[in-house]
Parts: structure tokens; C-alpha cells; sequence
């Protein structure tokens, strides 16, 4: 009777044993690796960083107003903003040196405008030399390119930049004070001046198309990029972007402009026919020193991480892309930004010492 019991007993143990295996195989399974270990530590930091930070309900982003490319991305930036950081970013029209005054003023937090205002307005030059140097100003990345150009329509006669001798000209946009030295220098690298135009200045972005399709001027300088101006120009008079295919004028125009660049309007958009060469320059997304670090780090943070849902709301917003947001910069990076940089393994060497250059030359 022993002998069975004992049995019996020795097969239940067995069993219970082997019916342990699995739980044992799968507690071994769950032990963390190193690896593991040290990623999760990191999340673990990363999500109480994101619990510890303070951001304010309401922010300002100034730019251009209605209805230049500039703005509708600022507007497109500005809902993305809200949605996933809670932050209600009010967007205002603030043009040129306006917006840089709101700036120091500490009236708006962010701004968006083309390099020229940044640049000089940093550095106290051209446009901004009664303001001084502002040294608290800081770069949160480049986006899109700002594709100055010449329009005409095609039956104007009007085929390159020399043909501009004599006709009516609007040649300036007092609230792009960028404008005007693009169009000197590319003017200059044909050997003429405005005193050679019948040159005009037009006061909203809106005028130079319907004054062109009405026959009051032969021609305008600007953004020949904006799809809507431009296509309404095409439907009435066939729109016409002269090239500025000579070395001469990149030159001529980084010279004035060191941050220029070429940019190609792609065959097929109103007023190519052909890939058409001209020069722009690019837009600056900027701020100030005391701008906490945790609202600039989560504000580039949402902007380049939404890329995919932000390039469906305006066309030039597939430009504001983590590789080209540390492209071109024309003043320091602000620490918020460089924090998320350096996390994306985006932040060189190359990038350290151009900040170190930029701080260095102003105090």
C-alpha cells in the first residue's frame, strides 16, 4: 500500500513539475535585457520631462498677412500646434521690421519671415540699424524657400531681364524689404538699375497680378510661387517666369543675400513651360533667448514630427522637413531646438561651431 502511495505521489510531483515548465520558460523569457533596461529608464525619463513641463495656453506667431504663402503656413502651423501640445497659437499679421519690434517688444513669442529680416535685424544692419544689434534673437529652423522671380505675361515681348529697360516695373513691397535688394542685385548683374525701369512699388501682394492682367504694368518682382496668383495670371494672359540662368546673378544676389540659393519652378506650374531657374531665399522660424526651452523643444518637436499631416495643408509646408531645419541658419539656434536636434542626431559639429560663431559676433 506504501509502495502505490508513494507512486501515485512520485507521478503527481512529476506532473505538477512538468505543468510548471512553461511558467518557468516564460518568466525567463520577460527578464529585460541591458538594452531593454537602459531604454525603458529612458522613456521612463522622457515621460516625466513631458509631466514636468509648464506651457502656456496661449502663444503669438507673427508673419505676413493674408493672402501670401507665409501666412496660410503659419495657419496651418498653428492648428498642428494646438492639436497636440494644447498650446492656442494666435497668428498676426506682423510684416518685416513690424514683427521684429513685436519681437524685442515681447509681444509675440514666435515669428516666421523670410532670412533677410532675421539676418540683419540680429545684426543691427540695412533695414534695422536704428534698432541695434539684438542679440537675444534666436533661430527654431528654416523651411520653406521664398522663390522670388520676375513675371511677365507671354505676348508682353518681354523674354529676359534686359527687355525691363524702359517698362513699368513694380519692383518693391515696402513690407519685404528683401524684395528690393533682390531685385537691385539681379538688376545690378545685368549692368542696370531701377532709374533704367519705369520701377513702382505695389502695396500688397495682391496688386501686381490683376494690375498685370489689366495691362497697367509689363511686369512685376516677387514670389513666383504662389499657386493661386499665379494661375490666375496664366488663365488671363499666360503667365511668364523669366529664367535667370547666369552665374552672374546667384552671384550678384548672394552677395547682397549670403543665404541665397537656386530654386527650380518645375516645368508645367504657371508660367514654366521648362524648369525654370531663379534664386530665393528661405523662410526663418524664430524667437527669443527667454522663450522657455520646453515650449520651443515641444514646438519643434510637433512641426517636424506631424510632417506628414502638415504638408497636406499647404503646399510649401513639404519643405519643413527635419533635414532642412538646421539648413541656412542665419543667427543662433535656440537651446530648445538644439535639445531636440541633438536627440534626433541631427545636431554636427559643423552646427556647434556655427553657433559659437554667431554668438560670438554679437554680445
Amino acid at each position: 500500500m506504501m509502495k502505490k502511495f508513494g507512486t501515485i505521489l512520485l507521478i503527481f510531483l512529476m506532473v505538477m513539475a512538468l505543468a510548471a515548465l512553461p511558467l518557468v520558460a516564460g518568466c525567463a523569457e520577460e527578464v529585460p535585457t541591458e538594452q531593454e533596461e537602459e531604454e525603458e529608464e529612458e522613456e521612463e525619463e522622457e515621460e516625466e520631462e513631458e509631466e514636468e513641463m509648464v506651457l502656456p495656453e496661449l502663444i503669438s506667431l507673427g508673419t505676413l498677412g493674408p493672402p501670401t504663402v507665409n501666412y496660410y503656413v503659419a495657419v496651418s502651423q498653428a492648428v498642428t500646434i494646438e492639436k497636440y501640445t494644447g498650446m492656442k497659437v494666435i497668428v498676426e499679421p506682423a510684416v518685416g521690421r513690424i514683427g521684429v519690434e513685436l519681437m524685442i517688444a515681447k509681444e509675440i513669442e514666435l515669428a516666421m519671415m523670410d532670412a533677410y529680416v532675421p539676418w540683419n535685424a540680429y545684426r543691427g544692419l540695412e533695414a534695422f540699424e536704428d534698432l541695434g544689434p539684438q542679440p537675444e534673437l534666436r533661430q527654431i529652423m528654416t523651411g520653406h524657400w521664398l522663390g522670388f522671380g520676375i513675371c511677365t505675361s507671354k505676348d508682353s515681348g518681354i523674354t529676359s531681364v534686359p527687355d525691363l529697360e524702359g517698362k513699368r516695373v513694380y519692383t518693391t513691397w515696402p513690407a519685404a524689404p528683401a524684395l528690393e535688394v533682390w531685385a537691385r542685385a539681379v538688376l545690378g548683374a545685368y549692368g542696370l538699375t531701377f532709374d533704367d525701369l519705369d520701377a513702382r512699388t505695389y502695396t500688397s501682394p495682391a496688386v501686381p497680378g490683376p494690375d498685370l492682367i489689366e495691362g497697367k504694368i509689363d511686369a512685376w518682382f516677387g514670389n513666383v510661387m504662389t499657386l493661386g496668383r499665379m494661375e490666375e495670371i496664366d488663365t488671363a494672359v499666360g503667365a511668364y517666369i523669366i529664367p535667370l540662368r547666369e552665374p552672374a546673378v546667384l552671384e550678384a544676389v548672394r552677395e547682397a543675400m549670403s543665404y541665397a540659393a537656386p530654386v527650380i519652378v518645375r516645368a508645367g506650374f504657371p508660367g514654366a513651360a521648362v524648369d525654370t531657374l531663379t534664386v530665393g531665399i528661405p523662410q526663418c522660424f524664430y524667437t527669443r533667448a527667454d522663450v522657455s526651452d520646453d515650449v520651443i523643444y515641444t514646438i519643434t518637436k510637433t512641426l517636424i514630427e506631424r510632417y506628414d499631416e502638415l504638408e497636406d495643408m499647404a503646399p510649401q509646408l513639404d519643405e519643413w522637413t527635419l533635414p532642412n531645419a538646421t539648413k541656412s541658419a542665419v543667427m543662433p539656434f535656440h537651446p530648445g531646438a538644439i535639445k531636440y536636434y541633438k536627440e534626433r542626431g541631427v545636431w554636427t559639429t559643423e552646427l556647434e561651431e556655427q553657433q559659437s560663431r554667431f554668438l560670438e559676433e554679437v554680445q
